[in-house]
């Protein structure tokens, strides 16, 4: 009889790898209700750790932009002041508060102003437009008056990093240094102002205003 013939195994196909999954798209940060700003206010007790231990009070607290301090030049409002009107009005904001935080001795003093915008696209927006304006008023000698009063100062060169713009004011007379500094963190503008005795305090407005997450209710100074 015909041999039988044993059939060969049959070839394994070639294994595919599977393919990695796909990853996950951040989800974007939960918008902050304008209602809601208020809450997120840098606690004095934390700035008095930031500066020194200084009894840091809360005196007072807003929720318009500012209309009764006067700047000259009159561009220059925004860049020498957090939350002037003529830098607000029109933004488009939906939520505001403004709070000013110092010393009984008066040697330190934080402005911190929270605004919230319809989106993070557009609070974001809002930063770059203040940026231009403060790159326009660098080394510009300011007059800043309130009431009777006035104050002069001289700005530094306005710059940005991590999408942080700062400028630095040093005042006519005294030894104090100020400054400012803005960013936008979801839909939240966290826009800041601290004046300090001495200069070793420059860089710390920044600082704070980076590590705003409003998004999770922290404000870490």
């Amino acid at each position: 009889s015909a041999p039988t013939s044993t059939p060969s195994a049959a070839t394994p196909a070639p294994s595919t790898p599977p393919s990695p999954a796909p990853s996950a798209t951040p989800a974007p940060a939960a918008l902050v209700d304008p209602a809601d700003v208020q809450t997120y206010l840098a606690n004095p007790a934390d700035l008095s750790k930031r500066f020194d231990g200084a009894d840091m009070q809360p005196q007072g607290l807003t929720k318009q932009p500012i209309a009764d301090i006067d700047v000259s030049p009159y561009k220059c409002g925004g860049t020498a002041v957090p939350g002037m009107s003529n830098a607000y009005s029109g933004s488009g904001f939906t939520g505001f508060v403004d709070q000013v935080v110092n010393d009984s001795a008066g040697a330190h003093k934080f402005i911190q102003v929270l605004a919230t915008f319809p989106t993070a696209q557009a609070a974001s927006d809002f930063v770059s437009t203040q940026y231009l304006q403060w790159k326009d008023c660098s080394n510009t000698k300011l007059t800043i008056t309130i009431g009777s009063n006035s104050d002069h100062a001289t700005t530094g060169a306005a710059s940005t990093a991590d999408k942080v713009n700062t400028i630095v004011l040093t005042p006519a007379t005294g030894s104090r240094q100020c400054e400012r500094a803005m960013t936008a963190s979801s839909n939240v503008v966290v826009d800041v102002r601290a004046w300090a005795s001495g200069v070793r305090w420059t860089g710390t407005v920044r600082e704070v205003a980076a590590s705003a997450d409003p998004v999770t209710r922290t404000f870490t100074v």
